[in-house]
Formats: C-alpha cells, sequence, structure tokens
C-alpha cells in the first residue's frame, strides 16, 4: 500500500502513471489507493488536495458501466477541460477508452470492442484526435500483438493506423501534429526486440528512426 510524505498531503501509492497540465494540475493513476484496483487522482502541483476523480457510485445510473470504477493512463485535453483515459476491464468486457470532464464529471466510456483491449490513450495536440493502442483478446484472457489506432475525440471515426505482423504500442504526437512516433515489438531468436518507429499523422510512411534491436 502506500505512505503518506512528510512535505504534502499526498498518498504515494505503488504503480502511478500521471499526466501534468501546463497549469500544473497533476492527473495521475493509483492502484489500490482509492476504492477501486486503480483510480484517477487528482492534486494540485504541489502536491495538496488530492481527491479521488472514479470513485465508485453509491446508486449506479441505469446503463452505467462498471469499468469506469477503474482509471489508468490519463492524459489531458490540451485546453484542460477533459481527461481522456484507459478503463479497467475483465475476461468479458476488455479494457475501453474513456472521457471524463477535469473533474471528474460527465464520465462515459467513448470506444470499446468486445474482442479487442484499449490502452494509453493520448490527445493530439489540437484536441481534435486521440490516439491509443488496441490488442486482440483471446478466449482465455492473453492479449496478441497491438496496433495504432486513432479516434476524434469524441469516439467517432475509428480508424486502425498500423497492421504490421509485429505488435505496435506506446503511440506518441509530434508536437505539431504531423506525426507520431511508437514503439513495434518484433519476436526474433533472441527474444523480443523492440524498435522506435514513426509514421505521419495517417499512418502513411511508417519508417525506423532506431538502431537495429533493442532500444
Amino acid at each position: 500500500a502506500g505512505g503518506q510524505t512528510d512535505t504534502a498531503d499526498v498518498w504515494v501509492v505503488p504503480y502511478a502513471y500521471g499526466a501534468c497540465h501546463a497549469d500544473g494540475r497533476i492527473v495521475y493513476s493509483v492502484q489500490d489507493g482509492g476504492d477501486s484496483e486503480y483510480d484517477l487522482m487528482l492534486m494540485e502541483s504541489d502536491g495538496s488536495n488530492p481527491r479521488n476523480l472514479t470513485p465508485n457510485p453509491a446508486e449506479p445510473p441505469e446503463g452505467y458501466d462498471l469499468r469506469l470504477n477503474d482509471g489508468l493512463h490519463p492524459c489531458w485535453s490540451p485546453d484542460g477541460q477533459a481527461i481522456v483515459f484507459e478503463t479497467g476491464g475483465s475476461a468479458g468486457d476488455p479494457s475501453a477508452i474513456a472521457l471524463m470532464d477535469a473533474d471528474g464529471g460527465n464520465r462515459r466510456i467513448i470506444a470499446r470492442s468486445p474482442t479487442l483491449a484499449y490502452y494509453r490513450p493520448t490527445f493530439s495536440p489540437d484536441g481534435k484526435t486521440i490516439l491509443f493502442d488496441a490488442r486482440p483478446v483471446a478466449e482465455d484472457t492473453t492479449r496478441g500483438p497491438g496496433d495504432i489506432y486513432a479516434m476524434g475525440a469524441d469516439g467517432s471515426n475509428l480508424r486502425k493506423l498500423t497492421a504490421d505482423p509485429a505488435g505496435e504500442e506506446d503511440a506518441c504526437w509530434s508536437p505539431d501534429g504531423q506525426s507520431i512516433a511508437f514503439v513495434r515489438e518484433r519476436e526474433t531468436p533472441d527474444g523480443v526486440a523492440y524498435e522506435l518507429w514513426t509514421m505521419a499523422a495517417d499512418g502513411r510512411g511508417a519508417m525506423r528512426v532506431s538502431p537495429a534491436g533493442d532500444v
């Protein structure tokens, strides 16, 4: 579990993934730090006023998706008004992509699939597009090689950007939004090798930029 620091009223919990907005607010995910296995928390730049953005509702509304009780890999919209994140998941309901207001309100899933688990969403610099990883889910819940997908900020116009037999993950935008960097995972006789690649924002022109082998 976690422990408190001497300098700020904030819990330090294992497996935290954080994102800092330009105004200093920090949104982060913690394991076993809230009322679910993973929760999204928000605090000020000095660590003060930590609060849970994904509390379990006492009386879930009709149609509420329980995956929204968990949150991982948060990312701010450029204007600081919204947060996109990866939900929790289970064998029958793989992790999805969700969006909420900066205060945790209006939490909703914007992309889901019964056969793909969605991971690590990130907003484009102009806030109009969201990148994420997707991996096929087998009946035994193992994950196959991933691909990079993109969609509109509201979940519309979903499209697949990579189709290589190797797995792709950890996509990241260039500051101008014109290109995307990502990691390609290949099986080799010596084990798994990780390579750094780039491509245009529409998925064309993929090119390896790291030396052959691990990065």
